[in-house]
This record gives C-alpha cells, sequence and structure tokens, in this order.
C-alpha cells in the first residue's frame, strides 16, 4: 500500500492534473480511501506490528502523510469553478475535515504542518460544510485543558492536546514554526466561522497568546493578530476572559518592524475598540473595523459576525477598576494609531481610520484625546492618495463629530 501510494504520488507530480477526475467523480472511491486512511478506522492494517511498538506508529503516520499530501492536489492547480465545487462535495461527503482535524488532534507536531494547511484550505473555500465537520470532530480540541480533561474523564478517553498546548509546543522549535503559524491560521478561519459552532468556542490561554505576539517570527505574530482580531475580548467561561494584558500586547504590535504585523495589530485594535465601546457604553454603534463604513460594504467582517464564542456565552461583568484598564488601554492606543495614518501601506492605514472611530465611541475617551488624532484623520480624509483611506478617515471623523454633539448634548 506504501508502494502504492507512493507512485501514485510520483505521477501526480509529473502530471497533476491526472488526478482531478479521481478527486471530482462522485463514484469514485479514491477520496473516500485516503480520508479512510487519515483515521484510526485503518490501524487493523497494521495489526501484525506489536501493539504500541515504533514500526506500527510509523507505518500509520507514513500511510496518513501520503494520503494528506495526495488529498493537497486539487487546491494546488488552477481549476474551473465549477470543477473546484464539484471537489469540494466529495471532500464534504468523505468526512475529510473531521478526520484532518483527528490527525491534529494525535499525530506527532513535526508531521502536522500540511494537514493543518489543508484544512485551513477546506475552512476557507466551503466554510459552511467543513465547520460542521470540525464540530463533529473537535473531541475537546477547541476547549481549554481544563475542559478538555474534563471531556476525556466523561468519554474514557485519554485527550490531552487542544489547541491552546499544542500552540505552545510548536513554538518551542524553531523547525516548528510555520506548523505553529498553519495552526493560528486555521483557529482564525473556525473563529471567523464561530457563529456556526453553537456553543462551542476557541479557548487560547493568555500566556500562550502572549508568548505568540512576542515571538521573535514575523509571521508568527502577524498570525496571531489575526487570530486575535477575530476573538471576542468578552466571554465568561471557566478559565476567565481573555485578559487585558492581550490587548497590551496587541497594541504594542503597533510598532512592529513587520508592515505585515502591523496590518493585523491594527484591525485586531480596532476590532477589539469596538468591543470594548460596545461593552462600556451601551447603545452607542460601533465603526466598520474594516477601515470603511457599512454603505461601502467593501468588508463583511465586523464585531457581530466575527464572534469567537456561541451566542449562549454569557459575558463578564467587570467592576470600575477593570473597566478603566480596559479603557486606559484603549486611550493608550490613540497616540501608536495616529501615527500610522502615515504608514506606507494603505490597508494599515486604512484600519487604522476605521480603528479611531472605534476608539472615539469607548466612554471617556473621545475627551481625552489629543487635537493631533482629529488634524490627522482631517489630513488623511483630504490628502491620502488612496481612496478607501480617505473615505475611511471620513467615516472616522463623521463619528468624532456625533460623538462630541452628544457630548454637548449631555452637558
Amino acid at each position: 500500500l506504501y508502494s502504492f501510494l507512493s507512485i501514485t504520488l510520483f505521477i501526480f507530480t509529473k502530471d497533476p492534473y491526472s488526478c482531478i477526475p479521481l478527486f471530482s467523480d462522485k463514484k469514485s472511491k479514491c477520496v473516500y480511501t485516503l480520508c479512510w486512511l487519515l483515521s484510526n478506522d485503518c490501524l487493523h492494517l497494521l495489526a501484525r506490528c506489536p501493539r504500541g511498538s515504533a514500526d506500527m506508529e510509523l507505518s500509520r503516520n507514513t500511510l496518513s502523510t501520503l494520503s494528506c499530501h495526495l488529498l493537497c492536489f486539487p487546491f494546488a492547480l488552477d481549476l474551473p469553478s465549477h470543477t473546484m465545487s464539484t471537489v469540494l462535495q466529495v471532500y464534504d461527503s468523505c468526512h475529510v475535515a473531521s478526520s484532518l482535524l483527528q490527525v491534529i488532534q494525535t499525530f506527532p507536531p513535526p508531521l502536522l504542518e500540511m494537514p493543518l494547511s489543508l484544512l485551513s484550505r477546506l475552512l476557507l473555500c466551503d466554510p459552511e460544510h467543513s465547520v460542521s465537520h470540525v464540530r463533529e470532530g473537535a473531541s475537546g480540541f477547541f476547549s481549554s485543558p481544563q475542559s478538555n480533561q474534563l471531556f476525556a474523564t466523561k468519554n474514557q478517553t485519554s485527550l490531552t492536546r487542544t489547541a491552546s498546548s499544542l500552540l505552545s509546543d510548536l513554538m518551542q522549535q524553531d523547525v516548528l514554526w510555520d506548523s505553529a503559524v498553519e495552526l493560528l491560521n486555521l483557529l482564525s478561519q473556525v473563529a471567523r466561522c464561530s457563529s456556526q459552532l453553537g456553543s462551542h468556542r476557541i479557548c487560547v490561554e493568555a500566556t500562550v497568546l502572549q508568548q505568540a505576539l512576542t515571538h521573535p517570527y514575523d509571521q508568527m505574530r502577524a498570525a496571531t493578530c489575526r487570530f486575535v482580531g477575530n476573538l471576542k475580548p468578552f466571554r465568561s467561561n471557566e478559565t476567565g476572559t481573555l485578559q487585558a494584558d492581550v490587548f497590551r500586547h496587541v497594541i504594542d504590535c503597533l510598532n512592529d518592524s513587520c508592515r505585515q504585523v502591523r496590518r493585523m495589530a491594527c484591525r485586531a485594535v480596532g476590532n477589539w475598540l469596538g468591543y470594548i465601546a460596545a461593552k462600556f457604553k451601551k447603545g452607542e454603534n460601533c465603526s466598520d473595523t474594516s477601515g470603511l463604513g457599512k454603505k461601502n460594504n467593501h468588508s463583511k467582517q465586523t464585531p457581530s459576525n466575527i464572534e469567537a464564542a456561541g451566542d449562549s456565552v454569557t459575558e463578564q461583568m467587570f467592576d470600575e477598576e477593570e473597566q478603566r484598564r480596559w479603557t486606559d488601554e484603549a486611550q493608550r492606543s490613540a497616540a501608536v494609531l495616529t501615527c500610522l495614518l502615515s504608514d506606507p501601506d494603505a490597508v494599515t492605514r486604512r484600519h487604522c481610520c476605521a480603528a479611531l472611530g472605534n476608539l472615539v465611541n469607548v466612554d471617556s475617551v473621545v475627551s481625552m484625546l489629543d487635537q493631533d488624532v482629529f488634524s490627522s484623520l482631517v489630513t488623511a480624509a483630504c490628502t491620502d492618495s488612496n481612496d478607501a483611506v480617505r473615505q475611511a478617515a471620513t467615516a472616522a471623523l463623521r463619528l468624532c463629530r456625533e460623538q462630541d454633539a452628544m457630548q454637548r448634548g449631555i452637558k
């Protein structure tokens, strides 16, 4: 079987498009068999190996790795949309996504980069169906370590790996850093589709997030900022809420030397400022964190539809001291965001305008903002070379004016 899969891989590498009929024909058993080789159901093939022996584990991992490699082929090709749609339907019917998650939960870390990448691609191309399969195969993977131990006890299993623990492990060795980035990309995709996950939510420990946000690898910091930007910070659970310390580290990333990190950090800060405004100032609307107002409709991602927890999750109540801590961090972001209005990257400038638009809705912050914030927004609205940035700056100024008028009315 190993030799057969190896020959198949060699042929597909020489002539990639020859594999498409096997992956797109609903009568073909190819995808079903490859998916079966990813699961624990194929272990009886290795019954001649002593249970728990190195040969048995090596054989299973080798077969599954070859299967995963073959399943990646359609996504490496430029296929017509109708052909790709058929491929995705076949993958959906064979539950490839849940099998990949099983691999991610059980395989040695050095073998995880490919299944992580493939599962992320499935969630990106077919979120509606892939998310449901991920939910079926999660088995506590997205839970906190404490919840996962409880799940394992109730189900008489020995599951110990969670997304949080795996991310921590992958960050320890530089040869696994790319796998850690793939895991963060996967978590971002799941968080983005979280409205379909019911009561499931992603739990990553704050200490692990802080470690990732200060990691020396640029792509790690960028992927972490992207993931954090898709999380809802205020949610009650057994491990508490995402802490204000995480928000502080994301704000620090606004000064990062890497353009991609600054871009993702700016988007994340903007999203969280929107949540802070909604949490501590009820009844106020937040600007679109994509940097464009709803009327422009250039982005479908707003704080309301990227919540990482289900609607049934209860928000945590804060005392005045904790609320002040969050608003102080929000105010601290103003100076850095103002500087980023002159960033060379247009997308960063657009995210920055939206973030400042959300910032003015945070209770008690707008009155403390330096005049430079408003003058810089005016300059961006009038002179920025990018039309999307000018529109975003104009939308932010409109929010500033409305907020100022409301405060004058209260006084």
